[in-house]
């Protein structure tokens, strides 16, 4: 029984450290904003370089988490297939790592991103 509950354990371990860490870095200032058109313009004025190595640390815990749900949804069969009626681990991992790509951007491709997360991990809506 241990064999399934412990990656259950460690899913919803690792969900909870995903919503913390959205939420850390939620308000974060973006360098960069995709418009409807599809053209993307810098912000101004310019991140400094402290707000610039904050945006990438946020880019890199966010794709670790994305890497570990990711190893999640592979790794752990059992689990996952448990899961899997009220989660996705695949939709969340892809959301998070798009998401990472995009966290230095504000626009509709990183909402939809973040929406995607929210969806797969069952989360209230805007709650990251």
């Amino acid at each position: 029984m241990e064999f399934v509950a412990r990656p259950i354990r460690r899913f919803y371990d690792l969900r909870a450290e995903i919503i913390q860490t959205m939420a850390q870095y939620g308000n974060l200032r973006a360098q960069t904003t995709e418009h409807p058109n599809g053209s993307v313009t810098v912000n101004v004025p310019p991140l400094t370089g402290t707000e610039l190595a904050v945006l990438d640390e946020a880019r890199r815990a966010i794709r670790g988490l994305a890497a570990r749900m990711r190893s999640f949804a592979y790794g752990e069969t059992i689990a996952h297939w448990l899961l899997s009626f009220r989660y996705n681990p695949h939709k969340a991992s892809d959301g998070l790592f798009g998401y990472s790509n995009l966290f230095d951007t504000y626009g509709g491709e990183k909402a939809a991103k973040k929406e995607m997360i929210e969806e797969a991990l069952r989360l209230p809506k805007h709650l990251l």
